[in-house]
């Protein structure tokens, strides 16, 4: 183990991380239920063959909230996050991939750094509010800040997903917005 992973293991900063090798920093049982738990949560709301607004449901907490903080899209409570994901998520989507980049797990606390990729073959509405398909590739950086609470049955589940990307960079990659304001 080299100093500098043996140092973020023992001020207690690293729950998984990717290294050079492949290899990953060891979770406890307890943060690795977490991050299994959010694989999960991700599975019922991208894969094809797993959607599902109940399950998505069920890994959440009785008073979950949901901010894509761009757009300010999402919900608060399990009627309203149901709705969102029924009607205007899951199965609006065009198919969509992420791919983890790298992921921080604490023990009450998970934060990832995926990649997005996808056609924009349908509107989007909580990622492009009020924009038609354009039918061009999109890929880009996203930031997940997700915190954990028990449910009244004493199981952990998702309490809140906080969702950051760079909003301007996604309408310039879709030629929405004069890239040259960037530089």
């Amino acid at each position: 183990m080299d100093l500098f992973l043996a140092l973020l293991l023992v001020c207690g900063h690293v729950g998984r991380m990717q290294l050079a090798a492949g290899e990953s920093a060891q979770l406890t049982p307890h943060q690795q239920m977490l991050s299994d738990l959010w694989d999960a949560h991700c599975q019922y709301e991208f894969d094809p063959s797993h959607k599902s607004v109940a399950k998505t449901m069920e890994t959440m907490t009785e008073q979950p909230h949901v901010n894509h903080i761009p757009t300010s899209i999402g919900g608060t409570g399990k009627r309203m996050l149901s709705h969102f994901y029924g009607e205007h998520f899951i199965f609006s989507n065009p198919e969509m991939t992420l791919k983890t980049v790298s992921r921080t797990v604490g023990n009450t606390q998970l934060v990832d750094e995926l990649l997005l990729s996808t056609n924009h073959t349908k509107p989007i509405p909580w990622l492009l509010p009020g924009v038609q398909p354009t039918g061009k590739h999109l890929e880009f950086p996203l930031v997940a800040i997700v915190r954990f609470g028990q449910n009244m049955q004493g199981l952990w589940r998702l309490e809140h997903e906080h969702i950051y990307w760079d909003q301007a960079g996604v309408l310039a990659e879709l030629g929405l917005l004069d890239a040259c304001f960037f530089f």
